[in-house]
């Protein structure tokens, strides 16, 4: 299938050819995420639903310089997408570990007994 239709079909607001060409694209993306991005399939078909979305409005803004790589482009917004999403789940660090301890280092004497 020739990805670089979607670029067209959108801006014509040819909704159905579209929406074929999203419907063939979407699970490359998911299988994208999932083999590449280790991404478990929940994430992975919110983040390429998320995805398509952006992709469709930069299309519409007339913002692809080069619909022949729509896909390329299509794939870095997932990937980048992804991390983001990645980020936001990792929990926060609540406290720092200091470099060294307040009193200094310790020492332990050995007595024999």
């Amino acid at each position: 299938m020739d990805y670089a239709n979607l670029v067209s079909a959108v801006q014509e607001n040819n909704t159905q050819e579209a929406n074929k060409i999203i419907e063939a694209l979407r699970p490359r993306l998911i299988a994208f995420l999932r083999i590449h991005m280790n991404a478990n399939r929940s994430d992975a078909e919110d983040c390429a639903q998320d995805s398509l979305l952006t992709s469709l409005e930069v299309i519409k803004e007339d913002r692809v310089n080069n619909p022949d790589q729509v896909v390329s482009y299509i794939l870095s917004i997932c990937r980048n997408n992804y991390l983001k999403m990645q980020k936001k789940k990792r929990p926060e660090a609540t406290d720092e570990i200091p470099d060294e301890s307040p009193t200094g280092p310790y020492t332990v004497a050995i007595t024999a007994g």
